[in-house]
């Protein structure tokens, strides 16, 4: 399971998130591979702006380690 996400926060301060999501999680006994976060409008939409998730997953695979 890899969690993606959009952050507004500049990205000096996605480390700090990535590590604030991780403590979340594992306080709520949640798991994930992978925790992504890439610059906002960066994740493929329809033009109805619906998220890509086909698309997403195809360019996690493609990047492994990101």
């Amino acid at each position: 399971v890899y969690l993606v996400v959009e952050p507004k926060l500049d990205e000096p301060a996605w480390p700090d998130l990535r590590a604030r999501i991780d403590r979340a999680l594992k306080l709520r006994g949640g798991t994930v591979d992978r925790i992504v976060l890439v610059a906002p409008g960066a994740l493929p939409r329809t033009t109805s702006g619906k998220l890509q998730r086909r698309a997403v997953a195809e360019s996690l695979a493609a990047t492994p380690g990101r």
